[in-house]
């Protein structure tokens, strides 16, 4: 009886023990558990807490340009900064490593979103934050150009004997920013149509041919013509009379191939043409090359790409000429000095550009001309007058604008996504 009441005895403390055991397993088990995730959560903080430092440390940075008053600081920034992610701090020491990336995205034409992504990693756990910094963009004014004392404004380079002159400032490639590359831009003809201040417009399909005397425009009116082809003007010693205001848009090529009079009784303010050349012909404008023609014209050219050609027998030509085009040649044939120019402003900032202009007896005026490289016949010397006020001429020089720079400022506080 008493070996069998110590038998039970010894089962049930093998058991009371077994369970012992197996809880004191398990606790300690849990405690390590438990130690182990305390410690992966100390350096889950500790990475997430270095991610955002590493944020704030380039915000800071950023915040900084937009607080000094260099605007200039800020258009390098935002112009180098780029589309998809870019390195801008790594750091790495013994207790963690911090990346930190920033990016751009258009957010409207008004909004940029700068983004910074910053991550971390401590004992082989990561975090990562990013932080949305917005960016408002509003337009600058545009600014008038100043042209300066000297009458011709070469961006790269000009003939020795404008130079020998003194009348030549060659800007190089510090200065070119002051002048706008594209002073007439192209806009579809449903655009043009319908923001052209005109009282009376006409659409013409197709080439419009003139062969015989007309007349554009009408008398205290504003009239525009859309020409959906090109020009050509192939009508000897015709006169063309210009009534009232009129603006013709191009959309092909503009060519005089005839002796022509346009506009001679008029101001050379009512009369603006717009060559759009949208084949991208090699040549937008064009009179008497390769013939002898004797052509007027009161008005103002504007093209918008190819060569611009003006070469005549005889001239008599009050106005402007602006283009956006690579080459742009202007000559008088005849050496007689029956040649009347009185040109305001010569504008081609992309051209190679050749002015020979000739004239034993007549004078031959300019207000300003701005060209990449410049040459000039000796013959131009003598009798060619640089004056901004063109006297006699009755031409007023257009304004031309650099385009205000966009101002960049940041409004907010931004934002962690």
């Amino acid at each position: 009886m008493m070996k069998k009441r110590k038998g039970s005895t010894l089962v049930m403390a093998l058991m009371v023990f077994s369970v012992l055991i197996i809880f004191s397993t398990f606790t300690v088990s849990s405690m390590v558990t438990e130690n182990k995730q305390s410690i992966y959560h100390q350096h889950k903080t500790r990475a997430y807490y270095v991610a955002r430092s590493g944020a704030e440390a380039v915000e800071t940075a950023i915040r900084k340009l937009f607080i000094d008053d260099d605007p200039t600081d800020r258009e390098a920034l935002i112009a180098n900064i780029s589309t998809t992610p870019d390195k801008v701090l790594e750091e790495t020491t013994q207790d963690y490593k911090l990346d930190v990336d920033i990016w751009k995205e258009d957010v409207s034409s008004d909004k940029i979103n700068i983004l910074i992504n910053s991550t971390a990693s401590a004992n082989e756990t990561s975090e990562g934050v990013t932080k949305v910094l917005p960016i408002d963009v509003t337009s600058g004014e545009d600014e008038l150009i100043s042209f300066g004392d000297k009458p011709i404004i070469a961006l790269n380079s000009a003939s020795q004997n404008l130079i020998d002159k003194g009348w030549v400032e060659i800007v190089g490639e510090e200065g070119r920013s002051k002048y706008p590359e594209y002073v007439f831009q192209y806009q579809s003809y449903g655009e043009a149509f319908n923001n052209a201040d005109g009282d009376i417009k006409h659409n013409i399909y197709g080439n419009w041919t003139i062969s015989n005397n007309a007349t554009w425009g009408s008398e205290g009116r504003n009239t525009v013509y859309f020409i959906d082809g090109d020009v050509i003007i192939d009508s000897k010693n015709s006169n063309i009379n210009v009534l009232g205001k009129v603006d013709i848009y191009v959309r092909g090529t503009f060519n005089i191939k005839q002796d022509i009079h346009i506009n001679k009784d008029g101001l050379s303010d009512n009369l603006n043409i717009y060559v759009y050349n949208t084949n991208n012909n090699e040549y937008g404008l064009e009179a008497g090359r390769g013939k002898k023609i004797d052509f007027t014209f009161y008005g103002n050219f504007y093209v918008n790409t190819g060569v611009t050609h003006l070469d005549g027998h005889k001239v008599d030509y009050k106005g402007n000429i602006i283009s956006n085009g690579d080459k742009l040649y202007f000559k008088t044939q005849d050496n007689s000095g029956q040649h009347h120019v009185y040109i305001g402003l010569v504008y081609a900032p992309n051209s190679d550009m050749k002015l020979d202009v000739q004239g034993n007896s007549a004078y031959n005026y300019f207000g300003y001309i701005v060209g990449n490289n410049i040459e000039h016949a000796e013959k131009l010397s003598d009798k060619t007058i640089f004056d901004k006020n063109i006297p006699g001429g009755g031409v007023s020089i257009p304004p031309i604008y650099v385009e205000g720079k966009p101002v960049f400022s940041i409004n907010s506080p931004g934002y962690y996504k």
